[in-house]
């Protein structure tokens, strides 16, 4: 276990429930069941599920090589269902779609998905035209291509921002760690997940930073101040060098 938000067993529960929902998804679109207006909404709804599933089982304690196999399942799922083509304001109520992609990109690199696979998310970013800071950041770091973008579309993300542009490592890592501890949770307010672990509904899945995780990555910052951090994924930012040494 990653959290001492929920037990095993409730993990083990909200796992299978949302693949339960995600064959019966399937079966209404193989069979013809879902009206043509409404596939499109289904297919997003595919894609999310298929998300969180992954990042539950990161949070309950499931192999990081288990999920790098699901993980193209869910690239795939993410190229069927994300709808955003410019068509929505750079505004509070679209936030989720940038934490979204933000996520696809930073587990990309986390999981260390082939090229292949990645230049998907990178498709799809492109068609949806919509250009950040931070997701070109990303980019750079997988394709070799320098980061051409000085834009950032929301403020909740500018310690990250200022890490990836501070060159003294210490003062970088130190910024991250004061975002993480006083700033990430409370700005992510606008999220559909947002204090989910209070619902009396099976819904929580989650608490991670993966952007701070791929931050660390790319950078090469020691984040041995870190380790016990409630948002931040050790785990998947080490499971390489965990994966050696075993």
């Amino acid at each position: 276990m990653r959290t001492n938000l929920k037990t095993q067993d409730y993990f083990n529960y909200f796992i299978n429930s949302e693949n339960q929902r995600i064959l019966k998804f399937d079966n209404w679109l193989e069979m013809g069941k879902v009206v043509e207006n409404r596939i499109p909404s289904i297919k997003r709804q595919l894609f999310i599920i298929s998300l969180n599933i992954l990042i539950a089982k990161y949070t309950s304690g499931y192999a990081i090589e288990e999920l790098r196999r699901e993980f193209p399942l869910v690239i795939n799922r993410f190229v069927e269902g994300w709808n955003d083509h410019d068509s929505t304001p750079e505004d509070d109520v679209h936030f989720d779609e940038y934490l979204l992609m933000l996520r696809m990109l930073s587990l990309g690199v986390l999981l260390e998905t082939n090229q292949y696979d990645f230049n998907k998310i990178i498709e799809v970013l492109h068609k949806s035209n919509r250009k950040d800071d931070l997701f070109s950041f990303i980019i750079s770091y997988k394709t070799g291509y320098p980061s051409m973008v000085n834009k950032l579309t929301y403020e909740q993300f500018r310690p990250l921002c200022e890490t990836t542009k501070e060159m003294d490592k210490n003062k970088a890592i130190a910024i991250l760690k004061n975002y993480l501890d006083n700033d990430w949770y409370k700005s992510m307010k606008l999220t559909y997940w947002y204090d989910n672990h209070k619902s009396k509904a099976d819904i929580f899945f989650g608490y991670w930073s993966f952007e701070s995780g791929v931050l660390v990555k790319i950078l090469g910052l020691d984040d041995t101040t870190l380790k016990n951090q409630p948002y931040y994924p050790y785990d998947m930012v080490h499971w390489r060098e965990t994966t050696i040494w075993n």
